[in-house]
């Protein structure tokens, strides 16, 4: 009897659960489930063919998809250049493209702001695509200067994405550029804000949207940053998320590589935190999966998988270039405009060694254009060429396809000579005979520091004895002009916005100048790149000549060109003579 009444309950609990399935299908399921597909670019720098691709391939396929990227969306390519700052009267490229995409909005990243406030709000309202930013705030109010958030209404779903930039994304950028604009840290802001959409909006989730790729750092020519550096922009980021609460999702572009952490908050949640890196070269999706039980307004977050992509896997897309090919005639007839004439071919190699002219040309621009007693400067590439005859503003570009500011500031004659001595501390090393290396090389045969550290000076006459200790090896002699160069005099020294930022340690370090104290020692900014600079004082100037000395050089000189022959293979693969 047992068995049978077991098999009776059996039954009758297979008649109530199909019951309540021919229930569930006549009367609808108990809850919602939604899932939207965010796509997160960043960094891309003008070049966006392959984000276009990825991002309308997934919007095409996904019922419910927005798009946000993640800052340093729009400088960096000879096309947006032009319409920024050639030719105005034209709607901006990057306007089109942002709008094409399909962005939702964009975070206003260093190398945004870094173009201008004109031209990125120009490009905001042609585009009708907001930047986005709670701690990029308006000097004169305290209040954001863009739109601190986006509300994005998608099926009836509710996300809100709060936008950050990191603190040192303005660093390095003139005030002149950015007028009234300064960048705060970014805690006090998400909380202020995090609070603010809690309380009027009703979000069922908060991303935060974190613009912290070294991006001061590319405002170098050289395009490059160091890893210590990096490890500094991940920690402020992480921070962030372990020191707030509300955050469901945190996206980023810091780093080189790609990943995903998990970090738990001030409550105890586990917050993911996805970096797409700083390089341009991934996209990431994240499917996010919402429920909510019929009748309810609001959904609730049920799962994020985040899917990172490398654009390399998708052709470019069609209609992004057929937008940047309308554009191309006129671009194409700006960079084959000629700008003036070389006596001599410009060999950035050379610049490892000795004072080349390609370096020497840098310094004759910045101090043409500063008036300062001092230039300070690196090679603009590790291995460029400016051939000898016309140079054209194309030329330029491919030597330097980064914007790059000047800066004039007061220094001592000490803390030149320091600044000097530090740069070739981890330049040259000790020589100990003429077969020894002049380039301080590492285990595995690479140089110790990338050649965009190793800053030279012009407008002064120096030696660097390479058979003395770091610190003991700089003896400046006088300045160019013959006047006597004296140690506890001050002067006025011109440098790029990188170093102005702390990048390298050549001024906190070497000269001992406190970060904070930097911006007191600043006499003046140019407002516009040090590449139109050079293309400026081309037309001006006509011709840069064959140069007739060099105003640095190590000493015991037998031994510096010993050291070049030794070196030179070894950094080129080939020997000086060919």
């Amino acid at each position: 009897m047992e068995k049978y009444a077991g098999s009776l309950m059996l039954c009758l609990a297979a008649v109530i659960l199909t019951g309540c399935s021919a229930a569930s299908q006549l009367f609808g399921t108990p809850e919602e489930v939604r899932v939207i597909t965010v796509a997160f670019t960043g960094s891309l720098h003008g070049d966006v063919n392959q984000a276009a691709a990825a991002v309308r391939e997934k919007k095409d396929q996904q019922e419910h998809a927005a798009a946000i990227d993640l800052g340093g969306l729009t400088a960096g390519s000879m096309t947006s250049y032009f319409c920024t700052h050639v030719d105005t009267s034209v709607q901006h490229v990057q306007s089109r493209l942002m709008r094409y995409i399909g962005y939702d909005a964009a975070v206003l990243g260093g190398r945004d702001m870094g173009m201008g406030t004109a031209a990125y709000q120009r490009i905001s309202q042609e585009s009708g695509i907001p930047w986005i930013g709670a701690n990029v705030i308006s000097r004169s109010t305290g209040e954001p200067h863009i739109s601190p958030y986006r509300i994005i209404r998608n099926g009836g779903m509710v996300i809100a994405v709060l936008g950050f930039t990191h603190p040192a994304g303005s660093s390095g950028i003139p005030e002149r550029v950015i007028p009234g604009v300064r960048v705060q840290e970014m805690q006090a802001a998400a909380e202020r804000w995090i609070a603010h959409i809690r309380e009027q909006e009703n979000p069922d989730i908060i991303i935060g949207a974190v613009y912290a790729a070294d991006d001061l750092l590319f405002r170098h020519t050289a395009q490059t940053f160091s890893e210590a550096d990096l490890i500094d922009y991940r920690d402020q980021v992480l921070s962030l998320v372990q020191n707030t609460s509300g955050f469901d999702l945190v996206v980023s572009n810091f780093g080189t590589v790609p990943q995903t952490a998990s970090v738990q908050d001030q409550e105890g949640r586990e917050v993911p935190v996805v970096t797409i890196g700083s390089l341009g070269t991934h996209v990431l999706f994240c499917d996010i999966e919402l429920v909510r039980q019929r009748g309810d307004e609001t959904f609730t977050l049920r799962s994020i998988t985040p899917n990172i992509r490398n654009l390399q896997e998708y052709e470019a897309d069609t209609q992004a270039v057929n937008i940047l090919d309308s554009y191309a005639p006129r671009v194409e007839q700006y960079a084959l405009r000629r700008a003036g004439t070389l006596e001599e071919d410009l060999l950035s190699r050379e610049g490892y060694f000795y004072d080349a002219p390609m370096t020497s040309l840098l310094h004759t621009v910045q101090l043409a254009m500063t008036n300062a007693h001092v230039s300070f400067a690196s090679v603009p590439a590790r291995n460029a060429v400016l051939s000898a005859g016309d140079v054209t503003a194309g030329d330029l570009f491919s030597l330097m396809p980064h914007e790059s500011f000047v800066f004039s500031v007061r220094m001592t004659g000490h803390e030149i000579r320091e600044y000097l001595e530090y740069s070739y501390s981890r330049w040259f090393t000790v020589m100990r005979g003429p077969y020894d290396h002049l380039i301080r090389f590492r285990d595995d045969g690479t140089p110790e520091v990338p050649y965009f550290q190793y800053d030279s000076a012009g407008g002064i006459r120096y030696t660097v004895d390479v058979t003395k200790p770091p610190g003991q090896r700089v003896e400046i002699l006088e300045f160019t002009s013959g006047r006597p160069f004296r140690l506890q005099d001050t002067y006025i020294a011109a440098l790029n916005s990188y170093r102005i930022s702390g990048g390298g340690g050549h001024l906190t370090e070497g000269a001992k100048i406190s970060l904070n104290d930097i911006p007191s020692r600043i006499v003046a900014a140019g407002v516009r790149d040090l590449r139109h600079n050079i293309i400026r004082w081309f037309e001006t100037q006509q011709v840069f000549p064959v140069m007739q000395e060099r105003n640095w050089f190590p000493v015991p000189e037998s031994w510096g060109a010993a050291g070049r022959l030794n070196d030179y293979p070894r950094l080129f693969e080939e020997s000086p003579f060919e």
